[in-house]
């Protein structure tokens, strides 16, 4: 059977649990920071009464149990946990780095969540409660909306510093919701289109996997199935077709350089590109040149 689990604040260097309630914002029992410098054991299973959780995955990878659905987190990711849901993280490696939040989505006559009116404080909760259990796009913004709530949080203690980390929290709950807004959220689909249209416009750049798959808010193997699925190759492979795609019309068009069109199309070197080229269509450039 879950739990409520009891918070332990404390402030450390690699451990930051945070009261923001005794800080001026009414209805944040909980700013977190962590950074797993080992193996952590998880936490068992456990609820939050009335309160949602929150988290971003910054560093690493975590497994989250969420009411017995597993989900696989991933770096720029965001996690959910509604009140009463009983969840936990199943894995927390070494090199995990996260920030976390507690909101209490209480009645506002009980508790006024981060002082606001009570049209505002419904609508702000409402808006909570219809968060998905994960968010994978469009979260740079949350991210630096959490380094500035605890940049504020470690300014000396005044009234004008309880007016910032009071307006941070709101502003960091409002980055949440828009970044989870149906119309911020493009399908996998079209985030791969949208890199396959820019791979093939320059072929010249510099594509790393792990880049890419961050951009599609996808894993790196996810991306790579997903992404052969759509053009029927390996990104590498795909980027190697539009280099000799864009190889072919200059040296068909132009008088440049074996070398000079190498170089420009992204080859560390003559040799390479010539192999490459050889490869794809049989001919050495000079070859192909001669017979286009």
């Amino acid at each position: 059977m879950a739990f409520a689990l009891h918070i332990n604040y404390l402030d450390r260097p690699y451990q930051r649990v945070l009261n923001l309630e005794d800080a001026g914002s009414p209805g944040i029992p909980v700013l977190g920071l962590s950074r797993h410098t080992k193996l952590v054991t998880p936490d068992i299973e456990h609820i939050h009464p009335g309160v949602l959780e929150f988290g971003f995955c910054l560093r690493g990878a975590l497994t989250l149990n969420s009411n017995g659905r597993i989900h696989h987190i991933m770096p720029g990711q965001i996690f959910v946990n509604h009140p009463g849901i009983t969840h936990r993280l199943t894995t927390q490696p070494q090199g995990l780095f996260l920030y976390w939040m507690h909101v209490r989505l209480v009645a506002p006559e009980k508790r006024a969540l981060l002082k606001l009116p009570k049209t505002e404080a419904l609508l702000l909760c409402k808006k909570l409660r219809g968060l998905p259990c994960t968010v994978t796009a469009n979260t740079q913004h949350v991210r630096q909306a959490f380094l500035r709530l605890f940049q504020q949080y470690d300014t000396p203690p005044s009234i004008y510093r309880s007016l910032c980390i009071r307006q941070a929290s709101l502003n960091l709950l409002i980055e949440l919701l828009e970044c989870s807004a149906p119309k911020n959220r493009p399908t996998d689909s079209e985030r791969i289109r949208s890199i396959i249209a820019r791979m093939r416009k320059n072929p010249e750049g510099t594509y790393r996997i792990d880049d890419l798959a961050h951009q599609a808010a996808l894993s790196p193997t996810h991306f790579i199935n997903r992404f052969k699925l759509a053009t029927g190759l390996p990104p590498i492979h795909f980027l190697i077709d539009c280099r000799m795609e864009a190889a072919k019309k200059l040296l068909r068009g132009s008088a440049q350089p074996v070398t000079k069109i190498a170089l420009s199309l992204g080859f560390a070197s003559s040799q390479h590109f010539s192999s490459q080229f050889k490869r794809a269509t049989g001919m050495t450039p000079k070859e192909w040149r001669l017979r286009a």
